[in-house]
């Protein structure tokens, strides 16, 4: 089994979102977007820790946190213009109601996965170990 992590936390969310504001040494891949995609083959087992929703105060927070340390990341915006719109709506995806659709879209209909099933099919341990229905040992 080969286990990995990815950091999926707000201010990683909007630092991969809006890399056109960035210089290249802070720029970071989607993790998100790449762990939405691996949800989908059969293969993924993703669980996320707790803590990753993120309301609009704690963008503002975390914008302003990013801001501080030198990241040129856009205002979130309460009231856009028409031309403003697409900047909140990239906004969006980083909210914390955006994360659980995206990693359970390969889980959505809860079907077990081909390991769960692999694993369901071997016998129980007693099984392996005994040969009469009277517990005795098969050596």
């Amino acid at each position: 089994m080969e286990i990995e992590t990815a950091d999926i936390s707000l201010a990683r969310r909007i630092i991969a979102n809006f890399p056109e504001c960035l210089r290249n040494d802070q720029k970071i891949p989607d993790e998100l977007t790449r762990l939405g995609k691996l949800a989908q083959t059969p293969e993924a087992n993703i669980t996320k820790l707790p803590n990753i929703s993120a309301s609009i105060p704690r963008l503002r927070d975390a914008i302003a946190e990013l801001r501080g340390k030198a990241y040129n990341t856009p205002d979130y915006l309460d009231e856009p213009s028409t031309e403003e719109r697409a900047l909140q709506a990239r906004f969006a995806v980083v909210l914390g109601s955006a994360v659980n659709p995206v990693l359970r879209e390969g889980n959505s209909d809860r079907r077990a996965s081909r390991s769960v099933k692999a694993f369901a099919r071997k016998p129980p341990l007693e099984e392996q170990f005994t040969s009469s229905p009277l517990g005795g040992r098969a050596d």
